[in-house]
Formats: C-alpha cells, sequence, structure tokens
C-alpha cells in the first residue's frame, strides 16, 4: 500500500537482483484502483486484490472486491485473513470478510495471501470450510507452530518465513 515509493526505482533494483516479477498486495479496496494504476504500465508488475483483517472496518463490498479481482493482472486474493491480537474486537467481522475472500479465491481459482495472527483454529477452519485447497496459496510472515505449518501445507499452501523468526521473541 506504498503508492508513494517511486515503482521505477523498486523495479530496477529487482532487475539488478535478477528478480524476474513482482507482486504488489492489496490491503483494501479503496487503494487498489492507485495500486492498479501505479502497475499496469510495467508487464513483470502483478497485484493482488483483498482487505487485511486489520482494515475490515474500511469501505467494503463483495461486488467491487469481485470487480478487481477478476482484473488480468491480479493473480492472487488478499492479503486476508484474521488477526484476534491487536484487533479481538472485529473478529466476527473479520471472519466474514476471511470467509467471502476464500470463496472468491476458490470461484476465481486465485491463490489466497493469508495473514493469520492469534487465530489459529478459526483460520484453519475457515480455510478448510471454504475449500481453499482448490486455490491453495501462501501463509505470509509465519509466526504459528508446526502442526499448524503442517495442516495449512495439507490444504496446499506454503509458508513464508520473514525477519520476525529473528525477534528476540519469536518461538
Amino acid at each position: 500500500d506504498d503508492l508513494h515509493i517511486n515503482i521505477e526505482d523498486v523495479i530496477n533494483k529487482a532487475k539488478q537482483a535478477n528478480v524476474k516479477e513482482l507482486l504488489s498486495v492489496g490491503v483494501t479496496l479503496d487503494s487498489f484502483p492507485n495500486m492498479l494504476e501505479m502497475i499496469v504500465p510495467y508487464e513483470n508488475v502483478y497485484a493482488s486484490c483483498g482487505v487485511h483483517p486489520l482494515d475490515v472496518e474500511s469501505a467494503f463490498s463483495m461486488e467491487t472486491l469481485r470487480r478487481h479481482a477478476s482484473h488480468e493482472r491480479v493473480v492472487a486474493i488478499g492479503e486476508t485473513g484474521l488477526d484476534y491480537h491487536y484487533k479481538p474486537e472485529t473478529a466476527a467481522l473479520q471472519k466474514e470478510r476471511f470467509e467471502q475472500q476464500v470463496e472468491l479465491a476458490v470461484e476465481l481459482n486465485k491463490p489466497l495471501i493469508i495473514h493469520t495472527r492469534n487465530a489459529r483454529e478459526d483460520t484453519l477452519d475457515i480455510l478448510r470450510n471454504g475449500g481453499a485447497e482448490k486455490c491453495g496459496g501462501v501463509i505470509h510472515c509465519f509466526t504459528e507452530d508446526l502442526p499448524f505449518a503442517e495442516a495449512a501445507m495439507d490444504l496446499g499452501f506454503y509458508i513464508s518465513i520473514s525477519g520476525i523468526v529473528t525477534f528476540r521473541q519469536a518461538t
């Protein structure tokens, strides 16, 4: 969602590092049109479209999400998921939005980009009940344990390990 960045600098640095394709990850529906406008001129830059669990109170419409997600440059649904650590009071709305986005990902056959924190059982339940094994995806910035990783991988998900693992309190 850092639309203020100079995308040409990012693309040039990526090329120097032998990166072939880039993904701009969407977290709100409001920011998506600007993100899409920014990336369309670059054939090797793609987008995902979704509503982050910490942004579920932002403007939302399934019709808008479906329209954005159906764009040819959108290759994934998300970032979506559940975060009960920072916003436990929005858990019910987070679950509703997550279920809707899983359903759309399965319908469009686009992988999911999942954010989950302190919501392991609900996350797995929604993925299982929503048929997410049909589209797969990635659990990004993984902070859970091996049983969760195995359950997610059984559903066809990859596990993304980020710099979080270097934090002193990481287990």
